[in-house]
């Protein structure tokens, strides 16, 4: 508000009352934002990367990140998984194995996560997950 010309005490008090009304609150804004994340099929360190960049306390981060299960986050890998095997369908079983788990990874899903979501996905596909 200060940049768009407004003077330090009508900034600071405008600041005040939207906090008070409840619309300053970083851990609704992080509760909001991993929940879209998720859907958008994206994994937790990289949500994580995100919130930060947005200046949002480790604290209120951590917590937000904590709500998410390890089934949430496979759930939202999966289908992920399921899109990139098929991209992937021309490809030898070991090179559609490691495209597959560095684009997981690429998008913050850990290895564990990563590899739980091929395995799913390959079983879905009615592929062997053997390479």
């Amino acid at each position: 508000m200060r940049r768009a010309g407004y003077n330090a005490r009508a900034a600071d008090e405008a600041c005040r009352r939207a906090e008070a009304l409840g619309y300053l609150n970083d851990r609704a804004f992080a509760d909001a934002l991993v929940g879209k994340r998720l859907r958008q099929g994206r994994g937790r360190m990289l949500i994580g990367r995100e919130l930060g960049h947005k200046g949002l306390d480790e604290t209120v981060v951590g917590e937000a990140l904590g709500d998410v299960d390890a089934a949430a986050e496979l759930r939202s890998a999966v289908p992920l998984a399921v899109k990139l095997l098929r991209r992937h369908a021309s490809e030898e079983a070991h090179r559609q194995r490691e495209k597959v788990l560095g684009a997981l990874a690429r998008r913050g899903f850990s290895g564990s996560v990563s590899r739980d979501a091929l395995a799913q996905a390959t079983s879905q596909e009615g592929l062997s997950s053997e390479s």
